[in-house]
């Protein structure tokens, strides 16, 4: 940055301004046939009331205090300002109210580190060990020919198959095929269970259908990754408090990376990438890239002074 205010001005430079890398919020919207917003005369919705309620939660145990200790009233604030924006405005009228929302948030604890399992690790050892007690075949003695016994251990001095070392190797490679069944079978539930809360399902059918394509791999390693989320579900309010029955209008729910940031910090790009969509239908997942914005600008220093050319020297 530059800064000059005339002749013989100093000129001042900043460090160099730095904006964060925009991260991919995943948004995910859907809408009941029976909700239809009245579109007005300019364009707009017409406002509709609501009332928040309070859902789930899902803390992080301290990995983020700043998630932790925050309360419904305060998520309630934060949200408010992005909902009047989409045309919900709060009311505590109940017969003037139309919708309840119900607000679930937290982070999710993603299944990226159980790819490295027991299992995984012993697999390399017990095949190693299992190619040990297998039949060599050599071009020139056949089976148990002259290169029977390279491999060692399991093979009998007289060049054949120790049976017994054979039979535990491949009992050790069973057991370890199994072990990696079931941390497949476990990360698969936790998969499923993380891609229900964030509205991942029509992503993660498509990347099993197809997982060698790259939105697979993409939509697959934002899944496993721990991320921050928020759940609104509008339900009807006078069905509610009238019949005492749920009837769910609209939901949305978005979410963004975790690691290495804070719930309350990543909220407001959440807030502007699923604003939109606030009663909207997104027809599946959709991923928005909103830059951060953050800026950070150094201290000012003095690198040289610009000379006056109508002075006397020039």
């Amino acid at each position: 940055m530059v800064l000059a205010a005339g002749a013989g001005t100093a000129l001042f430079f900043a460090a160099p301004l730095r904006a964060e890398y925009p991260e991919p919020v995943v948004v995910s919207a859907d809408v009941s046939r029976d909700y239809h917003r009245v579109r007005l005369a300019d364009g707009t919705f017409r406002r509709e009331m609501y009332a928040f309620v309070k859902g789930s939660r899902i803390p992080t145990d301290g990995v983020d205090l700043s998630l932790d200790h925050l309360n419904f009233v305060q998520l309630a604030h934060m949200l408010a300002p992005t909902l009047a924006k989409a045309g919900y405005l709060p009311e505590s009228n109940p017969r003037k109210i139309e919708l309840m929302i119900m607000v679930h948030w937290g982070m999710t604890a993603g299944s990226e580190d159980t790819h490295n399992t027991p299992g995984m690790d012993n697999l390399s050892a017990v095949s190693s060990g299992l190619f040990t007690t297998m039949p060599l075949i050599s071009a020139a003695g056949g089976l148990n020919g002259p290169m029977a016994g390279a491999g060692g251990g399991a093979m009998r001095p007289g060049g054949g198959i120790n049976p017994s070392a054979n039979a535990a190797s491949n009992n050790a490679l069973n057991s370890t095929l199994a072990q990696i069944n079931f941390d497949n079978h476990n990360r698969d539930d936790i998969n499923g269970v993380n891609a229900r809360i964030l509205g991942m399902d029509d992503g993660v059918e498509k990347a099993h259908f197809a997982p060698n394509l790259v939105s697979s791999r993409d939509t697959m390693g934002e899944l496993e990754l721990d991320r921050d989320y928020v759940v609104l579900q509008a339900f009807d309010f006078q069905k509610s408090w009238k019949e005492n029955k749920l009837k769910l209008l609209w939901e949305t729910r978005f979410s963004i990376r975790a690691p290495g940031r804070h719930f309350d910090q990543q909220l407001p790009t959440m807030l502007l990438a699923a604003g939109p969509y606030f009663g909207q239908d997104t027809h599946g997942m959709r991923s928005r890239m909103i830059p951060n914005g953050n800026v950070e600008v150094g201290v000012p220093r003095v690198v040289g002074t610009v000379p006056d050319p109508n002075s006397p020297a020039h």
